[in-house]
């Protein structure tokens, strides 16, 4: 990360073998927190605030976007290889629903074609993704681009959009048929690089420096918020013994659901009883959710640093997409949310030519979905 005081450490974790029981993770999550507690950190709970989806867009909006800043020279870049990919079980798995969270089939209207189907899945995880040095090499490119993160007062206190646009790692695995079938097996359909490609892959940095916000300084949190995107990865880049508190909160109730607890979980955070934390404990650690119909934030660090990136996915076999425009347009400026648009449009009107312009084999794709299904499911 950004100077002696952001940098995080590189050793990878031991890989995990043979497969752990699964009934206690998550066991009771609609009434009680999940994971267990780092022995540094402090009691659960600690207010962090919701997003305010107002007027404020607009001005945002006016600005220029800051995250195409060029790829990472080569020397700070890695090399991708297939072989990263993980081809072992998944341990531990827990899947919940779209039902479990609260949502039901809507009859008809803007509702029914937005709304997730009950039986959906919307949270799955852990899953291990990539084989330890996958994770290093990742985390590696991800503290390459610290330096790219600038302080903001929105969502994401620290964080690097345009992850894509940066790394040719992070490029060429994401358009890996073998990663794009083991994400594609867990969301339970084909998954290919989504259109928008600045918003789709972000890389969030946390530590105990504040950040500026006008004439204030504030703790370094995400704030609690729903995504643009639908299908979407959490993958936490540092173990939690090197950092305390900082954990990933989701909300265990539909959008309007967290409109009227709102206040509630903002004040109370991870004590709240609709409120869970996934049991993020290793490097390369990740969860799978329903982003855009999931309401979650990340605590502030109270020691340590903690690294995590977020990867978002297109769905070629569907024509909806949730990305509202002015939830883009306020992260990245109107004009580059207007060119992305376009180039969603396009690919939403004709998405087997969007795969075969960015190189994509759909039916490879699906093909390795298959082989990983096994590897991925809840045991």
């Amino acid at each position: 990360m950004t100077g002696t005081a952001r940098t995080a450490r590189t050793a990878p974790s031991a890989e995990a073998t043979g497969v752990t029981e699964a009934d206690g993770a998550f066991a009771g999550a609609a009434t009680q927190p999940a994971g267990d507690k780092s022995a540094g950190d402090k009691p659960a709970g600690g207010k962090v605030t919701a997003f305010n989806d107002s007027l404020g867009r607009l001005r945002r909006s006016m600005r220029r976007s800051a995250w195409n800043k060029g790829p990472l020279p080569p020397a700070r870049d890695m090399a991708w290889q297939t072989s990263l990919v993980r081809r072992d079980p998944d341990p531990a798995v827990t899947r919940l629903t779209a039902a479990d969270f609260g949502y039901q089939r809507a009859r008809r209207g803007p509702a029914a074609r937005s709304a997730p189907a009950p039986e959906q899945t919307a949270y799955s995880g852990p899953h291990r993704l990539l084989t330890d040095e996958g994770v290093a090499r990742l985390r590696r490119v991800c503290e390459n681009l610290a330096d790219r993160a600038p302080d903001d007062d929105y969502i994401v206190s620290r964080r690097v959009r345009n992850v894509f646009g940066a790394s040719r790692f992070v490029r060429a695995m994401v358009s890996d048929p073998a990663f794009l079938g083991r994400v594609s097996a867990i969301a339970g359909q084909p998954l290919i690089p989504h259109p928008l490609t600045t918003p789709a892959i972000c890389a969030n940095y946390f530590d105990t420096q504040e950040v500026r916000v006008g004439d204030r300084k504030e703790p370094q949190t995400a704030r609690w918020h729903y995504d643009g995107m639908t299908y979407v990865f959490v993958m936490q880049l540092a173990d939690r013994t090197e950092f305390a508190n900082g954990r990933l909160m989701l909300y265990r109730g539909t959008r309007a659901d967290f409109d009227r607890d709102r206040e509630a979980v903002a004040e109370q955070g991870s004590s709240h009883p609709k409120v869970f934390e996934p049991p993020l404990e290793r490097a390369g650690d990740t969860v799978y959710t329903l982003g855009s119909s999931l309401w979650h934030a990340v605590q502030p660090v109270s020691s340590g640093a903690r690294l995590s990136i977020i990867l978002s996915f297109f769905a070629p076999m569907e024509r909806h997409d949730s990305n509202p425009f002015w939830h883009l347009a306020a992260e990245d400026g109107i004009v580059e949310a207007l060119s992305g648009f376009a180039k969603l449009r396009k690919a939403q009107s004709d998405p087997l030519g969007y795969c075969a312009r960015t190189g994509i084999d759909l039916t490879r794709v699906i093909a390795e979905a298959e082989r990983a299904a096994p590897l991925v499911a809840p045991h």
